[in-house]
């Protein structure tokens, strides 16, 4: 089975922070590609990590091959419109 997590960056002062509101796992890093590899790898660490139970309780709300919105894009500031701030992770 497969999920498609969405997943965001903000910046806050001079970081960025990045977020899977699904998973509950949140990193950052001082550029948005930095912020989003760190959240990359700490969601690959948790599947890797978390035992089945626990894994089966993150994804329980999910559909699979579902497309979860967390955010307009009228919602992001237009500065990081282009930065590529948004973007789906499968996982499977």
């Amino acid at each position: 089975m497969k999920w498609k997590l969405k997943c965001a960056v903000e910046q806050e002062g001079d970081w960025y922070v990045s977020f899977c509101d699904e998973l509950s796992i949140a990193s950052q890093g001082r550029t948005v590609e930095e912020a989003k590899n760190n959240l990359e790898e700490a969601i690959r660490m948790f599947f890797e990590d978390a035992s089945p139970s626990e894994i089966m309780k993150a994804l329980s709300n999910l559909e699979p091959e579902v497309k979860v919105e967390i955010r307009r894009e009228a919602d992001i500031p237009p500065h990081m419109r282009s930065q590529d701030t948004h973007w789906e992770l499968s996982v499977a």
